[in-house]
């Protein structure tokens, strides 16, 4: 046995050792005590030591009376407490227990054997209170928590206890029910069976007690508080008193409605399936199957709506109500319950407030009288929605639950079932005798024959062929109708037949007495019984005499057709759109196109595939003919397989369904190439003669051929030579190559292929082996990248040859031909008088060289003077930004020396702009690659400030565009010019466009321009809707010294320092323009890889100090944050406003002292000058400075400034900005 560990709460040792002294005496086991003095100190060793009880005493030197026993029993409510007194008292020791004591202890009345007798039977106590309480609690929590029905009840059938799950059971709370009679919630049926067994459990226990506690279960209908019934199992069992008599009976009740109602259902579902097999019309099938749903739910308002998808239609054939006719019957039903229903596929249970919801949102619509609750399922077959089986009630709201919804969707699944079996049942009842009507009716011979070959069916059309009534074949066999040799053919078919086991198809002929053969069809199908049998046969004949004859006429014709289709010159096609498949394609298709016949129908798309790129959208526009139904008629160009370009001819017709649907697109497609060919040679020569007559300088007309020429041959690999026999040398007035770039500067070519031509004065078509025999055989040394294919033609005068046309392909994809040198040499004879004529005309044009060079290039630098201000912003942000770091830098920070040199530079610059005054076209560029996006973001603060308020900037940049190598600020000057340009031609305002984008130029449009080769470029278009340009405008606005300006007012070098970049940049300029419309450049520069660099970076140093408050407005925000840091950094209070309009707002709602205004000279809503005005007539002690970065020009276009007040231009520093404020701030007032 364990030893018991006492805890003893006393303060008095005296007490303390009397009690352990008493307890030493004890024989056997000991118990161990530990004793604390204090109530905190037994509360903390009550928390961490386990002992089986505590001897407690009320005075304490931190407690005193009960209330010590009190929070002791609270914080060890389990732990047995015998508490020590001094005094004897009765009521003490009452008071005691009921505070939670198990026993008291009077000091000096007790020995060992006392306190040991009184600690067992305390710990004993407590230890039976502790069971009790938890055998209580499990059995609370049983009853409270099992859905079963714990229930006692007297003699006289009222219920003394029932367990709280009462109420999900029958919606009563215990206190409902107890005192209630049984009779009072149970049916009347099941009353008179519990009365029953009451009395035989009674009369048998009354008798015998040796089973006291046997069980009978039995089951029952109770009534919920809602009204309903349901059903329950009890078992119960009587109960006794402590003397054996019996008080009542016990049991549990359990819910088993689910059980029984399912039962029910699996019934009706059998009976409805019985009723399907016995019923012999779908009527009289859903009156059976009313009145067996009748027994699970009210039934009296019943309908079936079916449903015919085709008409939108229902029909009611089953339809009972109260209060409500049976529908006009079929009729449409649009939103109503019913149509709902069968649209959502979902059963729907609805109330007059629901259906009054869906009536207000349009969802539905009322339909007859308006019931109490409506209640309809879908009736769901294998194909979807057959139709609605509803119920409702007029009278009772509660009629029907959520329970009832899901019974009649289990229904309503049986009930579409048993629908769509009888529909299917009557389906072939009239299939039967439809088939039947036909077979009579059929033209063709029909029979059936049993195993034996007996006929047992025949139809009018067989009759006629034997020549018998019916009565006389029924029965018969072949024998029996006709001749021996005919029947012995029948029987060996027959048999055949019954062999192969499955239909065989017989193709007959025979002879009439007068020569005359008639052709039959037979076919003949075995049948077989349930055991696999052969049971006979059906057979069906057909004459088929006028089809024989029909297709031997066909494939007489066919083959006359086909003779003619293979030896068309044109390629006839056959194309099923909806299959995407070639029906038909003549042999012509491999003569034009260059592929097999059998590629077309491997590939039908193969036809329009090969359309030449730049034609695809001709073909496109077709195809959308052909999908409206619409034939056409076109040209356009192909690629043979070998690469050959062809013209062709299509005329194309659709076939089109009812629906308007494309089905198939039949065509004829010829080549037209010869023709074509013809048509442009004379075209172009008729051009070429033209451009002859009309050119006004040697390029234009050198441009013009290659351009015209460009329609018959490649010419994206051309040149023209004309040869000077003085210095043995070669000019190219027209030079365009992929790859070399000897015919960029005069040169002398000896002994290559250019001047073999002139040398020889034939013209020379060589390929990569003639190029070799040549060069083999010393006739030519080969210069520049070695060309696929190199044709030229002698330029011929009455004077000799003075140079050679020329063109190649550096591809295979491009060959020349022999009639491309005959077009070549009849171009070349044009071309050489021309050039004749034109010479002595370019002979004054390089004597004037000179002298416009050097007038070029003055007023070139002019130029470079004029437009230094435009620079004015960018320095003015790389001067302050700098001087602003330099403020945060220490005097030996590494990054100080970096600084001060960006702000040299940035110095530098400034000075430069001031000194640029002479360059020319031919400048040295220094390339970088960048992004276009970039440089435009960078200028357009400037840009806006150049072009003047009146002049709407948008910009338009690409997304992802590509890369340039160019020099940047040359490419900056090209827009720079190109704004000023646009900004003159718009004197009233309007709108200027700068727009970037990726673009690729194809071979087409490389022909159409002459200049520029196929490849990916980055485009930068410039546009306005200024005054335009006419076309003799047009053909100088390059020149240099061509202006249309007022004397004084432009230079001329404008856009010919514009063109001379692009071109020097490798790049190419284009402009289209219409008077009073406006004018729009386009320059292209080639597209590079690589990441492009970053361009420079601004930076500031260091002013004056000040304390007063000034007024900033500048509407350009780059500008207007440095102002503000720089004024800010010395000591400054900065309003800052981006306009006007902000500016006033800030003066009338800040009252305190303004000393300075510093505003920008032009800007939106009003001017620098107007605002201050505005401003000083408002504050009259308020100081202005003006900041501008125009020239004086462009201030006094807008009026500003009047002399004396105080101007900073910019570019400035931060030191200079600083030194200007405080001279303004700290100059005198003028005396008024």
């Amino acid at each position: 046995m364990e030893q018991i560990r006492i805890l003893l709460v006393e303060d008095n040792p005296l007490d303390v050792r009397l009690l352990r002294e008493a307890l030493k005496g004890m024989n056997g086991h000991q118990p161990i005590v530990t004793n604390v003095s204090r109530l905190d100190e037994a509360l903390a060793r009550l928390r961490s030591d386990p002992f089986d009880i505590v001897l407690l005493d009320l005075s304490l030197p931190d407690s005193e009376g009960f209330d010590t026993l009190e929070q002791l029993h609270a914080a060890a409510p389990d732990k047995p407490i015998v508490v020590l007194t001094g005094y004897d008292d009765d009521r003490f020791a009452v008071r005691a227990v009921q505070e939670g004591a198990q026993d008291y202890l009077v000091k000096g009345e007790m020995d060992g054997g006392v306190i040991m007798r009184s600690v067992r039977y305390a710990i004993e106590r407590a230890r039976t209170l502790t069971e009790l309480r938890q055998s209580e609690e499990r059995y609370r929590l049983l009853a409270e928590n099992v859905r079963d029905v714990i229930w006692t009840a007297d003699t006289d059938l009222n219920v003394t206890f029932v367990s709280p799950s009462v109420y999900l059971l029958q919606g009563f709370t215990p206190e409902e029910m107890v005192g209630r009679s049984v009779a009072d919630i149970i049916s009347p049926e099941s009353l008179e069976l519990v009365k029953q067994i009451y009395a035989e459990e009674m009369a048998a226990r009354q008798s015998d007690t040796s089973d006291m506690y046997r069980s009978r279960t039995l089951e029952i209908e109770l009534r919920h508080k809602n009204g309903t019934m349901l059903w329950v199992e009890i078992t119960a069992t009587l109960l006794r008193d402590s003397q054996g008599r019996i008080i009542g009976f016990t049991g549990v009740s359990r819910d088993i409605s689910e059980r029984k109602r399912n039962a029910r259902i699996q019934s009706v579902l059998y009976q409805i399936a019985e009723a399907t097999t016995a019923s012999q019309d779908l009527g009289s099938l859903l009156t059976t199957i009313r009145r067996k749903l009748g027994r699970l739910i009210d039934t009296t308002n019943f309908y079936v709506a079916l449903y015919d998808e085709e008409k939108d239609q229902y029909e009611f054939p089953c339809f009972w109500d109260q209060c409500d006719m049976p529908p006009e019957s079929p009729r449409q039903m649009p939103n109503s319950l019913t149509d709902l229903v069968r649209r959502i596929k979902t059963p729907l249970l609805m109330d007059p407030e629901k259906h009054r919801e869906l009536a207000e949102s349009g969802k539905v619509e009322p339909y007859g009288t308006s019931a109490m609750i409506w209640l309809g399922a879908p009736l769901m077959a294998s194909h979807g929605v057959i139709g609605v089986v509803v119920v409702q009630s007029y009278t009772n709201p509660d009629q029907y639950t959520e329970r009832d919804r899901d019974l009649l969707s289990i229904v309503a699944g049986s009930l579409a079932l048993a629908i769509e079996r009888k529909r299917a049942e009557d389906a072939r009842r009239e299939a039967h005798h439809r088939l039947a009507t036909l077979v009579q009716a059929i033209p063709e011979y029909v029979y059936f024959k049993d195993a034996a070959g007996r006929n047992l069916v025949v139809n009018k059309s067989f009759e006629k062929l034997v020549g018998r009534e019916q009565s006389e074949i029924i029965g018969k066999t072949d024998d029996d109708l006709f001749p021996p040799d005919l029947a012995a053919y029948c029987r060996a078919s027959d048999e055949k037949v019954k062999l192969a086991g499955k239909p065989v198809v017989f193709e007959e002929a025979s002879t009439d007495a007068n020569g005359r053969i008639t052709y039959f069809d037979t076919i003949k199908v075995p049948l077989f019984d349930e055991s696999g049998n052969y049971d006979g046969l059906i057979g069906v004949t057909r004459d088929i005499t006028e089809r024989k004859l029909a297709e031997e006429t066909l494939r007489t014709t066919t083959g006359q057709l086909k003779n003619l289709f293979d030896n068309l010159d044109y390629m006839f096609m056959s194309w099923d759109i909806l299959n995407n498949r070639i029906l038909q394609m003549s042999p012509a298709c491999e003569k034009i196109y260059g592929f097999p016949r059998q590629a077309f129908y491997d590939d039908p798309g193969l036809v329009a595939n090969r359309v030449v790129p730049s034609d695809q959208a001709v073909a496109a526009e077709w195809f959308e003919k052909l999908y409206r139904g619409e034939p056409f008629n076109g040209q356009l160009r192909i690629i043979r397989a070998d690469g050959e370009m062809r013209w062709v001819e299509v005329n194309a017709k659709p076939a089109i369904a009812a629906d308007g649907t494309l089905l198939r697109v039949d065509g004829v497609i010829s080549d037209i190439t010869q023709r074509k060919r013809a048509e442009q040679i004379q075209t172009v020569l008729a051009r070429i003669s033209d451009a002859a007559v009309t050119s006004d300088n040697l390029e234009d007309l050198l441009s013009a051929v290659r351009e015209h020429l460009g329609l018959l041959l490649d010419t994206t690999n051309f040149y023209i030579a004309l040869y000077d026999p003085e210095k043995s040398v070669y000019s190219f007035p027209v030079f365009a190559d992929q790859h070399d770039t000897f015919g960029l500067s005069r040169r002398p070519l000896p002994r290559g292929m250019t001047d073999y031509v002139r040398r020889t004065g034939q013209p020379l078509l060589a390929d990569e082996a003639v190029c070799r025999r040549l060069e083999e055989e010393g006739e030519v040394e080969l210069i520049g990248t070695n060309s696929h294919i190199w044709m030229g033609a002698p330029l011929r005068t009455a004077q000799g040859v003075i140079g050679v046309v020329a063109v190649q392909s550096y591809t295979d994809d491009v060959n020349f031909a022999a009639e491309d040198m005959d077009i070549l040499s009849l171009v070349s004879s044009h071309l050489a008088m021309a050039i004749e004529r034109k010479r002595a005309v370019d002979a004054l044009f390089e004597s004037e060289e000179q002298l416009r060079q050097a007038q070029k290039m003055e007023a070139v630098g002019r130029l470079a003077g004029g437009i230094a201000h435009d620079f004015n912003n960018l320095l003015t942000s790389i001067l302050g930004h700098s001087e602003l770091t330099l403020y945060k830098l220490h005097e030996d920070d590494p990054l100080r020396e970096g600084v001060e040199q960006i702000m040299k530079s940035a110095e530098r610059a400034a000075a430069l702009t001031r000194q640029l005054l002479a360059f020319s076209r031919k400048q040295v560029l220094q390339p970088r690659v960048f992004a276009l996006n970039d440089i435009v973001s960078e200028m357009e603060k400037m840009l806006r400030r150049l072009i003047g308020e009146d002049v709407l900037l948008v910009t338009k940049l690409g997304s992802d565009l590509g890369s340039v190598k160019a020099d940047p600020g040359q490419v900056e000057q090209v827009i720079m010019n190109l704004a000023v340009n646009a900004r003159d031609a718009m004197p009233g305002g309007g709108k200027l466009i700068i727009e970037t984008s990726n673009v690729e130029l194809d071979e087409l449009y490389a022909w159409q321009h002459g200049d520029i080769n196929p490849g990916h470029y980055i485009m930068l278009a410039v546009s306005d809707n200024g005054h335009g340009m006419d076309s003799d405008t047009l053909s100088h606005i390059f020149e240099p010294f061509f202006t249309t300006k007022e004397h004084g007012k432009g230079t001329g070098l404008g856009l010919s320092t514009v063109y001379g970049i692009v071109k020097q940049s490798g790049g190419h300029i284009y402009v289209y323009s219409e008077v009073g419309r406006g004018t729009t450049f386009k320059i292209y520069l080639p597209r590079v890889e690589g990441a492009a660099e970053l361009l420079a970076i601004p930076a500031s140093n260091e002013p004056l100090l000040g304390k007063e408050t000034v007024l900033l407005v500048e509407d350009e925000d780059g500008v207007r944050d440095l102002v503000r840091k720089i004024l800010e950094k010395k000591g400054y209070r900065v309003l800052s406003a981006r306009a006007a309009s902000e500016a006033l707002q800030v003066i009338e709602l800040n009252r305190e002292p303004i000393h300075l205004l510093v505003t920008d000279v032009i800007m939106p809503e009003l001017s620098g000058d107007e605002l201050a005005r505005r401003i000083t007539s408002l504050r009259p002690e308020i100081r202005v400075l003006y900041m501008s970065g125009y020239t004086d020009d462009s201030i006094g276009q807008h009026g500003v400034l009047d002399p004396g007040t105080a101007f900073l231009e910019k570019p400035f520093t931060a030191d200079a900005l600083a030194r200007k404020v405080r001279q303004v701030l700290d100059t005198p007032a003028p005396v008024s």
